[in-house]
């Protein structure tokens, strides 16, 4: 397939996306906005399910370990069994060259991001 068939195909493509990335921003805007008065009607009342005429608003707070109190509270040389040891990449990356490092590497699925154009 030559450049300017490729190109061809791409154009219209590439303007779809475009358009569908800025609809979809605009959605996620106003969802946000409307979460966040949610959130603000529900913020004495808790997690919960509530009803709103033909839906059910779930609310939900995750509750996660504040790693930085558990240390400090809980530090590792007295308590070893409540910590995971694990290879730090960016010392892997720096001790092992290139050609080492290869057999290391897993590659992902292409990611697919729209561009400002040149015209």
């Amino acid at each position: 397939m030559s450049t300017t068939d490729l190109h061809t195909q791409l154009e219209p493509l590439a303007e779809d996306l475009a358009n569908a990335l800025a609809e979809r921003d605009k959605a996620t805007r106003r969802a946000d906005e409307i979460k966040a008065q949610i959130r603000a009607l529900l913020e004495t009342h808790g997690p919960g399910d509530y009803t709103a005429g033909l839906h059910t608003i779930k609310a939900s707070a995750a509750r996660t370990i504040n790693t930085d109190r558990v240390a400090a509270a809980y530090p590792p040389n007295v308590h070893p069994y409540l910590y995971d040891l694990k290879p730090s990449t960016a010392k892997v990356r720096a001790h092992l060259g290139e050609t080492q490092l290869e057999d290391f590497l897993d590659t992902s699925d292409l990611r697919i991001a729209l561009g400002k154009g040149t015209r």
